[in-house]
């Protein structure tokens, strides 16, 4: 996990030792607050939680924190039940034997620059059911990922999930719309460097229990051939048509794989060679079919572009 900044470091220094004491992360959010200006936060915390911690780092001036416990009781520094770590840069809070449910966080502006404070408020709890995001290398620059349940007997289930992907180049990715049954697909189009990739889940425990998780992962890519995804748009007999969504070279000639829409590197249909190339649209000839399956409509074609590596952008 890579920390760009000191907030981040504070950041990832919790994360960490999360990890390391068997907590989760169950919400983290990274903005910035104005003078006067009052943010609030949800967390949702598991039935049978011990403790959970409460966050909240910035770079200077103030922030002011305080909890609203599921039954309306306002948490703040001289609260039974709580231990508060106060520094110049961060305030924590440890909440023991907290009751389950939607908890509340206020964080006010109370010493703010005129240009705003960029902050990092967090949560970590020793809540039962642990989750993570496992990835898996299928190909040079290619990964698959799943959301995991790890070292527990609870299960997850009836959860929705916001998926990014924070790039290189500092792009944020939006992958949301590609998670499938817990998984999800991905593809180092911005080259080689770190990736990381952030999971913000709501769900039920195995007896519908409310949970709420953070997770992150950061990847380190190699250097690797890029590649260009595009679905079929047409069939002609032994042809296809793909749409490309941008302009990515000149030349045929291109080998290609013709894979199941949704599917991963197993599931492969054909292999095939690019003929023709019209602006962004171009015909593909298939030359060996790789599984019974039909093409139809929709299904995906990866275009090796080591041919055209010096045109790739």
């Amino acid at each position: 996990m890579k920390a760009t900044s000191e907030r981040d470091i504070i950041s990832t220094f919790n994360q960490f030792l999360a990890r390391m004491t068997n907590n989760s992360t169950l919400c983290l959010h990274q903005s910035h607050i104005k003078q006067g200006q009052s943010l609030q936060y949800e967390i949702s915390i598991d039935k049978n939680t011990s403790h959970f911690f409460g966050s909240c780092s910035w770079l200077g001036s103030k922030i002011g924190v305080s909890l609203i416990s599921p039954n309306g009781k306002i948490i703040t520094e001289s609260s039974a039940g709580t231990k508060w770590f106060v520094g110049d840069k961060y305030i924590s809070v440890k909440v023991t034997n907290p009751v389950p449910g939607k908890w509340k966080a206020n964080l006010t502006g109370l010493e703010i620059p005129s240009g705003g404070e960029p902050f990092t408020f967090e949560v970590n709890a020793d809540a039962p059911l642990m989750v993570d995001l496992i990835d898996n290398e299928i190909a040079p620059g290619r990964y698959e990922f799943a959301i995991k349940e790890i070292e527990s007997s609870e299960r997850l289930s009836d959860f929705v999930a916001s998926v990014h992907a924070i790039t290189p180049k500092n792009d944020t990715l939006n992958l949301s719309n590609q998670l499938n049954n817990r998984s999800f697909n991905f593809i180092a189009n911005a080259g080689p460097g770190s990736y990381r990739f952030q999971v913000n889940l709501m769900g039920k425990d195995s007896r519908s229990n409310p949970v709420q998780r953070f997770i992150q992962k950061t990847v380190l890519v190699g250097d690797f051939v890029p590649v260009h995804i595009a679905p079929v748009k047409y069939i002609i007999g032994n042809f296809l048509k793909a749409d490309l969504g941008k302009q990515i070279g000149n030349r045929s000639g291109v080998k290609c794989v013709i894979f199941s829409k949704g599917g991963t590197s197993g599931d492969k249909l054909a292999v095939g060679y690019v003929t023709h190339l019209s602006d962004r649209e171009c015909t593909i000839e298939l030359q060996q079919f790789l599984s019974p399956k039909k093409i139809v409509v929709g299904d995906m074609i990866e275009l090796d572009l080591v041919q055209w590596s010096k045109d790739f952008k």
